[in-house]
């Protein structure tokens, strides 16, 4: 018979390594690879390209085009360009919106003593659309109007409306070198008061009485109070009388009252 000999197991030992064994290799292979991540993210994020300033080349371009004469220096600061121009009159500033590149200001900095008798190029208007180029610059509203006139001195001025917000805007713009003279808000009150005027006849008012209510018109009269402007019609039918409120500006019947003779 075979003799088999014992051999004991020491499962304390295995245990011991187990519990002494630590993952830190996997937690920094983790974090590797969630830095990796932000990485590639952020290299292959595409970015927005900032919207480039009107450049000092295409200021000076503008004012060249615009005016001609001779550019004889720029100032570049934080929102606006400010270019002098030598024209035959004098030294002019042209003031331009770096982001949108328009026109705000033309102003006459420095006139010539020698200028003698003006020039034809000197007393000719700017054209209106330069106006309106400097006009929009000062305002976010809309040009409603352009005229040419003479102001009290007989010098040539544009007077430029503007409508904005509900706001009217009269500029005064000196027609020769562009420089705004004047400034003015108006309220809309005046707009608000003409849309009260009558819209329809009184032989509007009768045509719509009678389609109303078949009959014979007695007597029509025009009348206002605080909700507005309306017509009161009486009409006569076979067999009784109303009174019929119409609405002056749209036409529409407001209300209908009956005579009642009992009564």
């Amino acid at each position: 018979m075979k003799k088999y000999k014992k051999v004991s197991v020491n499962t304390a030992g295995e245990g011991d390594d187990v519990k002494s064994w630590k993952p830190m290799p996997l937690f920094f292979s983790i974090l590797l690879f969630v830095g990796l991540v932000f990485v590639i993210y952020f290299w292959m994020k595409p970015t927005t390209p900032a919207v480039e300033a009107f450049s000092k080349d295409e200021a000076i371009k503008t004012v060249q085009n615009l005016y001609g004469g001779k550019i004889l220096n720029i100032e570049d600061t934080d929102k606006k360009y400010s270019v002098q121009t030598e024209q035959d009159k004098g030294t002019y500033e042209v003031t331009i919106d770096k982001q949108t590149g328009n026109i705000e200001k033309l102003q006459l900095i420095a006139a010539k003593k020698d200028a003698g008798t003006p020039s034809q190029a000197e007393t000719t208007p700017l054209p209106e659309s330069e106006i309106r180029s400097i006009v929009q610059g000062q305002t976010a509203g809309m040009i409603e109007s352009v005229q040419l006139n003479n102001d009290q001195t007989n010098e040539l001025v544009y007077q430029v409306e503007v409508i904005d917000n509900n706001q009217k805007q009269v500029f005064l713009v000196n027609a020769i070198n562009g420089e705004i003279l004047t400034k003015k808000e108006q309220t809309e009150e005046k707009n608000n008061n003409q849309s009260k005027t009558t819209q329809i006849s009184q032989t509007d008012a009768e045509r719509i009485a009678k389609n109303y209510l078949n009959g014979n018109i007695d007597n029509v009269e025009l009348e206002s109070d605080s909700t507005g402007i309306y017509y009161i019609v009486e009409i006569e039918t076979a067999n009784d009388e109303a009174e019929i409120q119409i609405d002056a500006i749209s036409g529409k019947i407001l209300s209908v009252t009956w005579d009642d003779e009992d009564e």
